[in-house]
């Protein structure tokens, strides 16, 4: 999947410290100019936003205005999905993610 550069997040959006986006431009008639955008999702708990016509999760599009990367796996440090402040944001492996999940448990032998 191809995914959108840093120039255009960043000319589409602003973002807020508490970890929002705000749109810099109107692509709508629903969106207004300050306006944050997005909204949380109630079935996974993680806030997405649509761009261009495509959803993605905020806190990858978080991570890709601030670094222009898109990682295969972004992680919550504090495992709060809606916590999007950069510094909560960090990519990670496979295996790492694993690790960070709050139902992960060490098996005693």
């Amino acid at each position: 999947m191809k995914r959108i550069s840093q120039d255009i997040l960043r000319a589409l959006f602003d973002y807020d410290p508490e970890g929002f986006l705000v749109w810099k431009v109107s692509e709508s008639n629903r969106v207004r100019v300050g306006q944050r955008a997005g909204c949380l999702d109630i079935s996974s708990g993680y806030w997405r936003v649509g761009i261009k016509g495509r959803c993605f999760r905020y806190h990858r599009v978080i991570y890709a205005w601030h670094t222009g990367e898109w990682p295969p796996l972004i992680d919550h440090r504090d495992n709060d999905t809606q916590n999007n402040k950069i510094e909560n944001l960090r990519s990670l492996t496979p295996s790492q993610n694993t690790y960070n999940r709050k139902d992960y448990k060490v098996k005693e032998h």
